[in-house]
């Protein structure tokens, strides 16, 4: 997989590029420096990138687009996994991760980092079967901090079929609330069980902030500015 890049979005905020800064040099501290990054940011990000590349332990093998953002960020991974569509394998982490073991990938199974959880145990089951009758309870939404989807896996459709499901999803009303957020998570999810795509997940359902088996996800969403802070400042930020 060295050939293949690696995606991070870090756009809105600058924290979110620096701990983008620490996730890569935490990778390049296990494989030696060898894997290629690419960070999607905005013009502030450029400005800081530019101006703290040295902070990279391995700056010549990360490169940055500069990137628009959709009106809803939910969006955002979608419109970076075009530039990849049955072109090449399409890679994208989480900015607010940190990595202790090298991942492994598989050329014929879609890589999730983990199974959040069954339809049936939430209750979600009933509004998301309305959008497409294959649904069922036993569906899960799978967490895409870490998401792998290979060339030899994607078919025509996909793209189209992720956007328009994430849109139908992010509208949906019978659905607890916090559910129409993670559209484009749970859009991709069910279209691989939809498609019964071979799957694979990096770690167990059990995945909290302190869980450091191959990638520790922060979950930056979930905590407050201090927390966040603290982090920053433990991998080098003041």
């Amino acid at each position: 997989m060295s050939n293949k890049i690696f995606n991070i979005l870090a756009i809105n905020d600058i924290r979110y590029l620096k701990i983008t800064f620490a996730n890569i040099n935490s990778y390049h501290k296990l494989d030696g420096g060898k894997q290629p990054f690419k960070i999607y940011i905005d013009k502030d990000g450029e400005n800081f990138l530019l101006k703290n590349k040295n902070k990279l332990n391995h700056e010549t093998l990360v490169t940055y687009k500069i990137f628009k953002r959709d009106k809803y960020w939910q969006k955002n991974k979608i419109k970076i996994y075009e530039d990849y569509h049955l072109k090449d394998d399409f890679i994208i982490i989480d900015a607010d991760s940190l990595w202790y073991n090298l991942p492994k990938f598989y050329e014929d199974k879609i890589t999730f980092l983990n199974v959040s959880y069954h339809l049936k145990d939430h209750g979600d089951y009933k509004g998301l079967h309305s959008l497409n009758e294959l649904i069922t309870p036993n569906y899960t939404n799978n967490q895409i901090g870490v998401l792998h989807i290979p060339l030899t896996i994607q078919y025509p459709t996909l793209l189209k079929e992720w956007y328009e499901l994430c849109d139908k999803i992010y509208s949906l009303k019978n659905v607890r609330e916090g559910v129409n957020n993670q559209c484009e998570q749970l859009a991709i999810s069910l279209l691989s069980q939809i498609h019964t795509l071979p799957t694979n997940f990096l770690k167990g359902p059990n995945n909290g902030v302190n869980n450091t088996h191959i990638v520790q996800s922060l979950y930056w969403s979930c905590f407050k500015d201090n927390v966040k802070n603290k982090q920053l400042k433990n991998n080098g930020w003041r």
